[in-house]
């Protein structure tokens, strides 16, 4: 973003083209243009002068019905309105949460209704938006979930307004204040059988009205549960950062060591060195690995 700013300065900055609209998401920009074919080659070679590391590619529509895509929206015209629909990739797996996977119930059963109002919120006609749901409630149901929990969480969407679903940007979230109080998690590694937990630490939390103390430093509503990632066999097996191989008492010295088997050692080199001096010229080498008489080129 900070390298590209100067650049979207300069574009729209420049009155010889009709940029209405110069939307940048990190290295895709969405720009409906009026000003024809030839002008829109025409502006194309001038942004890719303006840097010479920087180029940009083009896709654009000769036909708006068909529209262009953007992300995860495709763009079109019609009836001289601009509409939008949903777009995949023809190689997106639609690869969903497993419902087998150990994760808590709640993860898998709002996933389908989070895709439904991503939908409901992306598709500006009512027959966009049909067709995309039943095509998505069968990518649920190849991942393994049930079609009438799908269809039963599709179908809630279907009587929401999609002004609602899309917010209006002038309204700012309600964050809560410090002054609110501080919030206290109880973080603990996922397990199926934690299911009670939540349940658990509401049922007892009053206990802490028994102390005017404590109830003062936390409050009871502020109290909640919260799971992390569990470790996997998988992060058992591979480690994420590389170790050496410490069965080998040298790897971690450097320098010439000693073996302690030949005269050489034993009567010449009375301790492991880390340097040495050249006896031509007088200068002073590190030695940057471990090195013994054994090895091949040590004189």
């Amino acid at each position: 973003d900070i390298a590209m700013h100067p650049i979207d300065q300069i574009i729209n900055n420049n009155k010889d083209y009709e940029i209405a609209l110069w939307c940048r998401f990190k290295d895709d920009i969405f720009c409906p243009w009026i000003m024809g074919i030839e002008k829109l080659h025409e502006f194309h070679a001038w942004i890719n002068s303006l840097s010479p590391k920087i180029k940009f590619t083009m896709n654009f529509a000769e036909d708006p019905l068909e529209g262009i895509e953007y992300l995860d929206t495709r763009v079109y015209i019609k009836e001289s309105f601009i509409h939008t629909t949903l777009f995949t990739k023809p190689s997106d797996t639609h690869a969903y949460l497993n419902p087998n996977s150990c994760h808590p119930k709640h993860v898998c059963s709002n996933i389908p209704q989070g895709v439904a109002k991503r939908i409901k919120r992306i598709c500006s006609e009512e027959s966009e938006y049909l067709k995309h749901k039943l095509s998505h409630i069968d990518h649920f149901v190849n991942r393994g979930y049930n079609r009438d929990f799908i269809t039963t969480e599709f179908d809630k969407c279907d009587d929401l307004d999609r002004l609602d679903l899309i917010g209006d940007p002038e309204i700012s979230f309600n964050v809560e204040s410090k002054e609110s109080g501080r919030r206290v998690p109880l973080v603990l590694d996922f397990h199926p059988s934690y299911a009670g937990a939540s349940r658990a630490v509401n049922k007892h939390k009053d206990l802490l009205d028994l102390d005017d103390t404590l109830k003062d430093v936390i409050s009871k509503d502020k109290i909640f549960v919260t799971f992390r990632k569990a470790r996997t066999i998988g992060d058992s097996l591979v480690h994420s950062r590389y170790t050496r191989d410490s069965s080998n008492s040298n790897s971690k010295a450097l320098g010439n060591i000693n073996c302690g088997k030949c005269n050489l050692c034993k009567f010449f080199l009375s301790e492991n060195t880390v340097k040495i001096q050249s006896l031509t010229t007088k200068q002073i080498h590190n030695i940057n690995q471990s090195i013994t008489c054994e090895d091949e080129h040590v004189i």
